[in-house]
């Protein structure tokens, strides 16, 4: 956590001037900066479910954790 917040925060500070628009699932076509569940931007909610889906399918490929 110590290295990752303060990346967070770089990236809030850094995108505020960023026009940019993504197609998001269940969301449809949105800005990054824009909130989504509620203070939430856009980029970090894609973020988090690019990383978890593909942590997941790394798992699965490499047979790690689990049961």
């Amino acid at each position: 956590m110590i290295l990752t917040l303060p990346i967070f925060f770089w990236l809030i500070f850094r995108l505020t001037n960023f026009d940019a628009v993504i197609t998001m699932p269940f969301f449809g076509l949105v800005h990054l900066n824009q909130a989504i569940l509620g203070p939430v931007p856009a980029w970090m909610i894609w973020y988090m479910l690019c990383s978890l889906s593909l942590s997941q399918v790394v798992r699965k490929a490499l047979d790690i954790g689990g049961i």
